[in-house]
C-alpha cells in the first residue's frame, strides 16, 4: 500500500498493512511505528521554556513547522507531550532528524 502521509508527519515511512479480522472483514491499518531510543537523538538546538509555551509552538520557532512537535517528544522520551513545556526552566532538546544524526 502506498504512503499517503506528508513528509512531516510522524506517520510517513510506516508501512500499511492490510489485516484479516477473525469473521473475515479485511481491515487496512499502520504497522508499529516504534520510537527510537533517546541516546539515538542529536542536538542541533535546545530549548528553555517560559511560561506559557507549547510544543507546536517550540517546533514552529525551532524547525520552521509546528507540525513537527513529535520530534522533540520523541527525543524528550516522553509519553506525554503537553508536559514537556508546563516547566518553566525546562531544557528541551531539538534533535536532528534521526536519518541525519545516524549519518553524523
Amino acid at each position: 500500500m502506498t504512503d499517503n502521509f506528508a513528509l512531516n508527519s510522524r506517520y510517513h515511512g510506516i508501512s500499511q498493512q492490510r489485516v484479516t479480522l477473525a469473521d473475515g472483514r479485511e481491515i487496512n491499518c499502520l504497522g508499529r511505528r516504534l520510537i527510537p531510543d533517546t541516546g539515538h537523538y542529536r542536538a542541533f538546538a535546545h530549548h528553555v521554556c517560559r511560561e506559557g509555551d507549547r510544543l507546536d509552538q517550540v517546533a514552529a520557532a525551532g524547525y520552521g513547522d509546528p507540525l513537527l512537535y513529535w520530534r522533540i517528544a520523541d527525543a524528550s522520551g516522553s509519553d506525554d507531550p503537553d508536559s514537556l513545556t508546563r516547566a518553566s526552566g525546562r531544557r528541551l532538546l531539538l534533535p536532528l532528524p534521526l536519518e541525519v544524526a545516524s549519518n553524523g
